[in-house]
């Protein structure tokens, strides 16, 4: 008993060393890989302090970005804005594209009836032209015929003033024979010589004589009026 106790106690013994060792072996694993743990703990928190900083950039970044996406946003607001009155504009000139096209067709119209009537208008002035030629043709006529006329009216006063003086003369010589006429009526027969008049022709031919000075009278001044009338009728006073 004492010998199977002793191996027994051996035995335990022997399980005790190897439990032992094998807890040692399990503690030095332990430590291992608490070091390793540790190390691992420690990259784990060194790459936790640089996700942190990471985060923190990119919260600075985000913070930016929402600054910038208002900018944006303001800028897009402002260009749509601008794009809404760019469209008005162009609207806007489109209509003002069509009316100058209506209204260059319609002065395009009115050009070419300008150009017709100018085309017109220039016949109508040649014409005029022609006419006025031949208006200043018939004013040299008439200035000349109104010169012969003249002359001759000239003419007509200066014989009418030769012929008054003549009857004048005339007129002497008749009271002169009218006043020795009754002394010689006296000393001759009734019956008058021929070369002489019997009273009542001699006191007729006064009035003739007037009546004619009175004709040539008016037909001088008849004369002056019809030359003012032709020269009226060829060049009008807003002509001349």
């Amino acid at each position: 008993r004492a010998l199977d106790l002793a191996r027994t106690l051996q035995e335990r013994c022997r399980d005790a060393e190897g439990s032992e060792r094998r807890k040692e072996g399990q503690i030095e694993r332990g430590f291992v890989e608490a070091i390793i743990l540790r190390q691992k703990t420690e990259s784990l928190e060194k790459e936790l302090k640089e996700e942190k900083q990471m985060a923190h950039k990119a919260i600075s970044s985000l913070a930016a970005l929402r600054v910038t996406y208002t900018l944006m946003k303001t800028e897009w607001e402002k260009e749509q804005e601008k794009a809404s009155r760019l469209a008005d504009e162009i609207e806007t000139l489109l209509e003002m594209n069509g009316t100058l096209k209506k209204q260059k067709k319609d002065a395009e119209q009115l050009s070419n009836r300008v150009v017709a009537e100018n085309i017109e208008l220039r016949a109508q002035c040649d014409a005029l032209d022609v006419l006025l030629k031949e208006e200043k043709k018939y004013a040299q006529q008439a200035r000349a015929e109104r010169r012969e006329s003249i002359d001759l009216c000239e003419m007509y006063r200066v014989a009418l003033m030769k012929r008054q003086e003549m009857c004048a003369i005339c007129l002497s010589k008749r009271e002169d024979a009218e006043a020795a006429a009754p002394a010689a009526s006296a000393a001759v027969s009734l019956a008058p010589p021929p070369g002489f008049e019997t009273t009542a022709a001699a006191a007729a031919k006064p009035n003739a004589s007037a009546a004619i000075d009175d004709a040539a009278a008016a037909l001088v001044q008849f004369s002056l009026q019809q030359l003012a009338e032709n020269e009226q009728q060829v060049c009008p006073p807003t002509r001349q």
